[in-house]
């Protein structure tokens, strides 16, 4: 039976491959150690640094952390677009219910909309009665 080297969770079948996951685990811990990683612009910011350098890592262990970085970016990302699309959707509801609203709005208030300042104050006496002020009380008080 083969000797197994063990980093972490990681398995490798020659000495050499062992050393570079400690290597690779080395540099994951001095990366940490300079940034939280656990927030997306950091992620981001460190995910884009090893891109430009392939050669950073040597193993799987270097592989797996660069798609750690990758999932932090993501799933930030992800719910940020989630949290803009609920409230484009809360505004398209409210601009829906402000067009639904507006055209039985202009109905019940053409006659009051087109009462002018020299109006008599009976017909608005009159459209007061018929309800059509509910919206203007505070502008009728008093007849």
């Amino acid at each position: 039976m083969e000797k197994l080297w063990k980093v972490g969770n990681f398995n490798f079948i020659t000495e050499e491959e062992y050393n570079a996951g400690i290597r690779d685990l080395q540099r994951i811990k001095r990366c940490m150690g300079l940034y939280n990683l656990n927030t997306p612009e950091n992620a981001s910011t460190m995910y884009e640094a090893l891109r430009l350098r392939p050669d950073f890592f040597e193993t799987v262990i270097g592989e797996q952390f660069l798609h750690k970085l990758v999932t932090i970016v993501v799933t930030a990302d992800v719910d940020k677009q989630r949290k803009l699309l609920d409230h484009n959707r809360e505004y398209a509801e409210v601009l829906q219910f402000i067009q639904n609203d507006a055209v039985p709005f202009q109905e019940r208030y053409k006659e009051v909309l087109s009462l002018n300042d020299t109006d008599d104050l009976q017909t608005v006496k009159q459209q007061k009665k018929k309800g059509l002020f509910p919206i203007l009380k505070g502008f009728v008080r008093g007849f």
